[in-house]
């Protein structure tokens, strides 16, 4: 990876920390865990092995029902942030 690329990663990860650290607990569990999902999918790809329509289908049904299940406050706290 070249020194500049980097650089822009690791600003874009500094930013998106501080963005889900300053939400609230609810909200902050969500972000964490639908970024997981999607790392996990990212390193799926980049082993070689693509996940099927259906597992794509069900991991984002996954994040939609954890998001539903959601407070209001929690749901305030997504979108004031903007992720």
């Amino acid at each position: 990876m070249s020194p500049s690329l980097y650089e822009k990663v690791e600003k874009f990860y500094a930013m998106m920390m501080r963005k889900v650290n300053s939400l609230g607990p609810e909200a902050q569990a969500f972000a964490v865990e639908m970024m997981n999902t999607a790392r996990n999918f990212r390193v799926q790809y980049l082993s070689g092995r693509r996940p099927s329509r259906a597992e794509l289908k069900q991991a984002a049904l996954y994040v939609i029902n954890k998001y539903r299940a959601m407070s209001a406050s929690g749901k305030i706290h997504i979108h004031e942030c903007k992720l």
